[in-house]
């Protein structure tokens, strides 16, 4: 009955006016503009930049000039740290709003954004158990080493490097025997490097001007360096106080050159900094995704360029002529090959004594001897400082090629690009 007389009562204009409203509500809400993912990688690299004053590893190189302008003075990290929050936020939000390569590149913002979160937090003095880092700055979870494939690796390695000193020690007087004098150092990288391009090129295609330069530098903080240099050109700067060896030579080739960072920063500036103007990747991170990829990718491609046979056979007929050293007899390179592959599977035991360095497990002594005697690592009292340094960034090798493989799924080197440049739809 009210209802009723409420209708008597109403005027016509003002039913059309309660239907209006009516009819208004029933319509779609207007859509939410597209996420800006210039803007996204604009603030990025402001907040990378700023972040590098108080943490210069963060930024690795540049694949073009730095943008223009001085960021500006210094700001607090715990300033920086709510841009960061702010902006990794916004960057996960892009994700989903996204599709196609737009979505491939909202997804690399927000790894690289969450990662400098973890920067923040370690430049605020926060300690974070291994594992925990880990997620934070490239979003896995590391694996445990297989202890029985390590054991089985030493093992094999004990029965053809015979002899009483420990097993460290044997293996580096059998790799001394492939030293290589100072004079032909040039030679045997130049001889390296070719056989990289060579294997790299018959999957991949590289630019006809490209061109890697070596330098030997002493006093480098590391084993070497990739720098891009521009219009197709790296050079590689080589720490001049180790010892050069057959070994270390190829894969420093490889690793550094083709198919590693040499041919990721020309597939990087060409593909997506020029033709798609994605200025975000024109800053090489030390940090991140990024780095997880770009390590990883470069591992993976030296195993996937110099499988077994190819390795002995540039190792008998290309490496060891340029080095001048004596031609020995029998199968020593198939025999310094399966020293290789043995020790190679020695490496992701490197992760599990990071991990129980870093959260207090072990200390400085422990880490050095399990280094030296479970990796058979040179050096290892160096890396475990290198440890300290990098933290949870030093399993970018090891847990990268672990990743990348499984993405190739089988493809080889001919997917590798496909990994740094994403097709368009």
């Amino acid at each position: 009955m009210l209802a009723v007389r409420f209708a008597e009562r109403t005027s016509t204009a003002g039913v059309l006016g309660v239907l209006g409203v009516l009819l208004a509500a029933c319509q779609p809400a207007p859509a939410s503009p597209p996420p800006d993912l210039n803007a996204i990688a604009s603030r990025y690299i402001q907040l990378t930049r700023e972040l590098a004053r108080h943490d210069p590893s963060l930024i690795d190189h540049w694949l073009t000039s730095p943008p223009a302008g001085d960021p500006g003075g210094r700001q607090p990290v715990s300033t920086l740290q709510l841009q960061v929050d702010r902006l990794a936020s916004e960057a996960e939000t892009a994700v989903s709003a996204v599709s196609g390569s737009a979505r491939t590149r909202a997804e690399w913002l927000h790894g690289q954004v969450r990662a400098l979160g973890l920067a923040t937090r370690r430049l605020l003095g926060e300690s974070l158990p291994f594992d925990t880092e880990a997620r934070l700055a490239f979003g896995i979870a590391p694996q445990r080493a297989d202890r029985f494939q390590a054991d089985r690796a030493r093992e094999a390695l004990d029965r053809v490097l015979l002899g009483t000193a420990p097993l460290h020690a044997r293996l580096a007087t059998f790799r001394a025997r492939f030293q290589v004098p100072a004079a032909a150092r040039d030679a045997v990288m130049r001889a390296a490097l070719d056989a990289c391009r060579d294997a790299t090129r018959s999957a991949l295609a590289l630019p006809a001007d490209e061109t890697v330069e070596v330098a030997w530098v002493e006093g480098l903080p590391w084993d070497a360096h990739a720098r891009y240099l521009g219009g197709h050109r790296t050079r590689l700067d080589i720490n001049a106080d180790v010892p050069l060896d057959l070994t270390r030579a190829l894969h420093l080739a490889c690793h550094e050159g083709y198919a590693g960072h040499h041919a990721q920063h020309i597939w990087l500036a060409d593909g997506l900094v020029s033709a798609r103007g994605w200025q975000e990747h024109a800053l090489v991170p030390g940090f991140g995704p990024a780095l997880l990829l770009a390590e990883g990718a470069a591992e993976a491609g030296t195993q996937l360029a110099m499988p077994p046979e190819r390795r002995v056979q540039v190792y008998r007929e290309h490496l060891a002529p340029a080095s001048g050293l004596s031609q020995p007899g029998g199968d020593v390179f198939d025999l310094l090959v399966r020293v290789e592959q043995a020790q190679a599977a020695l490496d992701p035991l490197i992760a599990d004594i990071a991990r129980e360095y870093l959260d207090n497990q072990i200390n400085t002594a422990s880490a050095t001897e399990r280094l030296e005697e479970d990796v058979l690592m040179p050096g290892a009292e160096a890396f475990v400082l290198f440890i300290e340094r990098r933290r949870s960034r030093v399993i970018a090798y090891t847990e990268g090629r672990r990743l990348v493989l499984g993405r190739l799924d089988g493809a080889g080197l001919t997917g590798l690009r496909a990994l740094f440049v994403p097709p368009t739809p």
